[in-house]
């Protein structure tokens, strides 16, 4: 025995089917000739698959089942499930074809009629709409789709970029059009149809009081790239290169007071004094070489230290207030035969 609950959800289905096979008229008004008996029978059984796959949001398994029933029957109730899943599954286009088609069937009740129609809205709403102007007798294809003109209404397309062609007697015109979602837009597509001439500077002949509309000024933006950004890295890298040079010659200096205290443990005290033998001249020598290294480490490190620190607070400076401008500064490196670096370059 089904559960309350059971039997709810089987009632709802049987209503679901009749509603779908019927319309919500009596299943007798679309009674198929007996030859089509077993498509009907088929198209309840593919129906149930598909409100199955509807019920579980699977909306395109949906939109295919339903599709498949409604070629073997075709009722408004699966015309207007079939619909729904398109709708759903991102089908707009389709979608607005089939509910346009299902409210104009006379078979449909007027409530059910009422109903459809806000979900003709949303459809209108998710699609493009184009006028077309054509020469009389011409085929149109728009999206998918082949019409003749003329055109008494907008072709329904989807949102987006689209190309429209008007092709007849051996002529054709195409035109690359964007549509935007809910908005009609109009394109001329006549045959031989040929621009306003342009003169006089862009503007039409004979009306020399048309002004023309000011240039749009580029948009700042904010960019780590400028002055700031641009001086810390090259601060920066002369404090690398002044601390390294302090610190070779710190190395040097170091290596020359060594051999100064060897040579000076080798003579007397005072035996330079006035000498110029080979090993006060080396003694002398080692001394000038420890004194120059160790001025040339005390003048890398002040440099590189200031240099550095001085580039790390533009840098910084450049991250925390980043530069307004209205291009962008890349740092491209740049080789050549005999050169190596770094090129600036702005794009605007």
């Amino acid at each position: 025995m089904l559960s309350p609950i059971g039997r709810s959800r089987r009632a709802c289905s049987v209503l679901l089917l009749a509603m779908a096979l019927g319309g919500g008229a009596s299943r007798d008004a679309f009674a198929q000739p007996a030859d089509n008996k077993d498509a009907k029978k088929e198209a309840e059984t593919i129906f149930q698959a598909g409100l199955k796959h509807y019920d579980a949001r699977e909306f395109e398994k949906a939109r295919v089942e339903f599709k498949k029933a409604y070629g073997l029957y075709q009722s408004p109730g699966i015309l207007r499930n079939l619909a729904l899943s398109e709708l759903y599954s991102g089908r707009a286009v389709d979608a607005l074809r089939h509910l346009n088609e299902y409210v104009a069937r006379p078979d449909v009740p007027q409530d059910k009629r009422e109903e459809a129609k806000k979900y003709i809205e949303d459809a209108y709403a998710k699609t493009g709409h184009v006028k077309i102007t054509a020469t009389d007798g011409a085929a149109i294809i728009a999206g998918d789709r082949t019409y003749k003109a003329p055109l008494a209404t907008p072709v329904d397309v989807a949102a987006g970029a689209v190309t429209v062609i008007a092709r007849g007697g051996g002529r054709e015109v195409s035109k690359d059009i964007v549509a935007p979602a809910g908005t009609v837009v109009d394109v001329d597509l006549t045959f031989g149809a040929q621009p306003d001439p342009v003169t006089n500077n862009g503007k039409p002949p004979g009306n020399d009081n048309v002004v023309s509309p000011p240039p749009i000024e580029p948009t700042p933006r904010e960019s780590f790239w400028g002055w700031r950004s641009i001086a810390g890295l090259v601060a920066g890298g002369v404090g690398v290169a002044g601390l390294v040079v302090g610190a070779v010659s710190a190395s040097e200096s170091s290596s020359e007071g060594d051999r100064v205290t060897e040579l000076q443990e080798k003579l007397p005290q005072g035996a330079c004094a006035g000498s110029t033998s080979q090993d006060c001249r080396d003694l002398a020598d080692a001394l000038d070489s420890e004194r120059s290294a160790s001025d040339r480490a005390t003048v890398g490190f002040v440099i590189g230290g200031v240099a550095l620190a001085a580039g790390v607070g533009l840098v910084v400076s450049a991250l925390v207030w980043p530069h307004r401008t209205v291009g962008a500064l890349h740092l491209v490196p740049t080789a050549g035969p005999r050169h190596a670096g770094f090129s600036v370059v702005a794009d605007f």
